[in-house]
């Protein structure tokens, strides 16, 4: 299994390299890390809660991990700023 996925990731990869390098770079500028985090601020952490591994429960899931479950730390969600899983 773990062979399958880690020869996935590498086609994916190979993929998503070679369509970056088909494309116009030329013309882009560097950003600073500033800007980094205002994209980061304003387009992704709003949208972390979609994301399936941020969601509170995952589907078929009613409760949360069990208390001497290792997953329990870090439940629920992370500690972002404006963050709210759903």
């Amino acid at each position: 299994m773990v062979a399958d996925e880690v020869a996935w990731l590498g086609e994916a990869a190979g993929k998503l390299l070679a369509e970056y390098g088909k494309s116009e770079t030329q013309s882009r500028k560097p950003v600073s890390f500033l800007e980094i985090e205002q994209i980061w601020t304003e387009q992704i952490e709003p949208r972390l809660g979609d994301f399936e591994s941020m969601k509170e429960f995952f589907e078929g899931q009613s409760e949360p991990p069990p208390m001497d479950s290792r997953w329990r730390l870090n439940w629920p969600g992370f500690p972002i700023s404006g963050f709210k899983a759903k």
